[in-house]
């Protein structure tokens, strides 16, 4: 059975009244919309899909729940505060900022790469499960060094205030 998510928010939540909100992974902005509409008053609706979050938070995501978050929270936390002071150009750097960061991770699997920049940053998390694969020796010494890279255009846009 396919629910939508906008129409389980309007009948989980005459069901649950703890319920509150939803994590909405869907590139579809237009469900989005119609989420955000369904919300009944103090839930929250939490977005996933980290290269979309700034249409997201203008469309009324009140949160994110993401995978390069674990890497880059001082770049969402700039853009969503961007944001919410109007400072749209500063913002859009940042969305900008954080799809390289997600194309980088991709060049060499997305989810063994995100594993072993974090790893490299000192948070163990583990290996990923066949049948994905982490880097080997070469991509990972690529991936690092664009991790690199990122990073340091990532300490101009956090300490940017316009």
């Amino acid at each position: 059975i396919h629910l939508a998510s906008d129409r389980f928010l309007l009948q989980a939540s005459q069901r649950i009244p703890t319920m509150a909100g939803l994590k909405f992974s869907n590139p579809d902005l237009v469900l989005l919309q119609r989420c955000v509409a369904a919300l009944s008053p103090g839930q929250e609706l939490l977005y996933g899909c980290d290269d979309l979050l700034l249409p997201a938070l203008t469309l009324g995501a009140t949160g994110a729940v993401g995978s390069t978050y674990n890497l880059a929270a001082p770049l969402y936390r700039a853009m969503q505060a961007a944001a919410a002071r109007g400072d749209w150009a500063l913002a859009r750097r940042a969305q900008r900022h954080s799809i390289r960061l997600i194309e980088i991770l991709g060049q060499s699997g997305y989810l063994g790469s995100l594993k072993t920049v974090l790893s490299h940053e000192g948070v163990a998390v583990g290996s990923v499960r066949l049948p994905m694969r982490s880097p080997d020796v070469e991509q990972s010494r690529e991936l690092l060094s664009a991790w690199e890279l990122w990073s340091a255009g990532l300490t101009e846009i956090v300490a940017a205030k316009s």
